[in-house]
């Protein structure tokens, strides 16, 4: 495992608690890859991979920092990417 593989542990058993608590993966389910994207001062943005039984899910996960002076509503936000998930994107 190279460098750039490693999870941090603490940060993927925070996604999957989360994720656990809203019923989107098992108890088994474990975070196969995790990478914190560039950019980003209000969220910081993450491309996960987790591996739960048969099902391999791949998602984004945007986290509000400690100390962030930009106050968003995370509910609102994740409506407008559901609504723009058919939509073909240059």
């Amino acid at each position: 495992m190279s460098e750039h593989d490693k999870i941090d542990e603490q940060k993927g058993e925070a996604l999957l608690a989360c994720m656990r608590t809203v019923g989107s993966v098992s108890d088994d389910a474990r975070v196969t890859y995790l990478e914190q994207l560039q950019g980003g001062w209000s969220r910081h943005s993450y491309i996960a991979e987790i591996k739960d039984g048969d099902q391999d899910l791949s998602c984004v996960v945007r986290a509000r920092p400690q100390g962030s002076t930009l106050d968003t509503d995370l509910g609102q936000e994740f409506r407008v990417f559901e609504l723009l998930v058919p939509e073909s994107l240059p």
